[in-house]
């Protein structure tokens, strides 16, 4: 008898006795998961989508019984040590190792689910139980995505990049977003380094739609744990590209696009500025403005008019404002 019929024999005994007797359920699961695990080479297959008793037998839905069985009787990690905490750990902290497994971590119920409904692969997930009595239907679909495990409090802080941390940790398969043919909004960011600005600029131009966020060197990285939380999902649906100034130039170029750079105290007013022609804008941060490297391709400088008696605008709040009035604009 071939390993998918043993699997599924053994699910139809469960679903038939109605699970009554709790005494007995551990032990269907072990053979399950025995079958499963002998059946693939000790690799771990994850299942999809959630099985009904209607569709018992269906390719497409059988394997999420396991899955569910799998959340309430595979064991709880406790070791920090372990390695696939130390390795959820390391994607968080460190740029090189994300960019070497070409994956990222999202935090917490928002972000998870942001990554599921945008369809981006799960590769690994850890839980705790209270976010599982919190989420339940959350914590089962990213299981059914993933190899997902439950993890005690004392894990989910030393995995954690936040001092409170929110009890779902998810490791997802970065994937770069493709550009329109003809973008019309474009945002450059010139070393806007503090992780905080960068996420509510790539939210602001996502809640925009502007057509891509260029990275000029010395921007903070954009997958970082903290940008992804104050991106709030934007990373999901706004095109991001890390680009050096030659490239940017030929990017500009290529696309015909205007250029301008936001200004404090300098250029024409941004309410006077044709914003409905294709263009794309470089920002600068508030504590060093625009690099020498981005003045070199002369864009024309713009501002926005401040009557009071401040020095400049927040990075992230000026962006936001500009992008919008090209949103206005266009109506």
């Amino acid at each position: 008898m071939a390993a998918y019929e043993i699997e599924t024999c053994l699910r139809y005994i469960f679903l038939a006795s109605d699970v009554q007797s709790p005494s007995s359920r551990p032990r269907l699961v072990w053979w399950m998961l025995t079958v499963r695990f002998v059946a693939s080479g000790w690799h771990y297959i994850s299942p999809s989508r959630s099985l009904s008793r209607e569709s018992l037998f269906s390719a497409d839905e059988g394997f999420l019984l396991v899955n569910q069985l799998e959340l309430e009787y595979l064991p709880m990690i406790k070791s920090v040590r372990n390695p696939k905490v130390l390795e959820l750990r390391a994607l968080q902290r460190l740029p090189k190792r994300r960019r070497e497994k070409v994956a990222f971590v999202v935090e917490g119920a928002r972000l998870a689910e942001e990554a599921l409904m945008s369809g981006w692969a799960v590769r690994a997930a850890f839980y705790t139980e209270s976010a599982r009595e919190a989420n339940p239907d959350l914590v089962r679909a990213i299981a059914a995505r993933g190899n997902a495990d439950l993890v005690s409090e004392a894990v989910m802080k030393a995995a954690s990049d936040t001092k409170t941390p929110q009890g779902i940790l998810v490791e997802v398969e970065w994937r770069k977003l493709p550009l329109v043919k003809q973008p019309s909004m474009v945002l450059v960011l010139d070393g806007i380094g503090d992780p905080g600005n960068l996420g509510t600029l790539l939210r602001s131009a996502a809640a925009a739609d502007c057509d891509a966020v260029l990275l000029a060197p010395g921007c903070a990285d954009a997958f970082s744990p903290k940008v992804l939380r104050s991106g709030m999902g934007a990373h999901f649906r706004q095109p991001i590209q890390n680009l050096e100034w030659p490239e940017i130039s030929l990017f500009v170029k290529e696309h015909k696009l205007a250029l301008y750079v936001a200004e404090s105290w300098e250029g024409q007013s941004y309410g006077e500025v044709d914003l409905t022609q294709p263009f794309a804008l470089i920002l600068g941060s508030e504590a060093t403005g625009v690099s020498e490297a981005a003045k070199v391709l002369n864009p024309r400088p713009i501002q926005i008019p401040m009557p009071g008696r401040m020095e400049s605008l927040n990075a992230a709040i000026a962006g936001s404002i500009l992008l919008f009035e090209a949103v206005r604009q266009r109506g």
